[in-house]
């Protein structure tokens, strides 16, 4: 998402040996014949985004 602005040198790593664990993540939603417009572009932006991570089945986890 800022990867051209940290390839621009806007933006700058400056904690390149510390980060966050991974958390898993899921999205609860009530499937509704109407579902606003708004909820279905954050569900299909969700689901682009992180699609490509390999997650174990049984836990949800990411594989590493």
């Amino acid at each position: 998402m800022v990867s051209q602005d940290i390839a621009s040198g806007a933006l700058v790593q400056v904690l390149a040996d510390w980060s966050l664990p991974e958390q898993p993540m899921a999205l609860i939603y009530l499937r509704d014949r109407y579902r606003p417009q708004r909820l279905a572009s954050f569900i299909n932006f969700t689901r682009s985004t992180f699609r490509n991570r390999p997650v174990n089945s049984q836990t949800g986890l990411p594989d590493d």
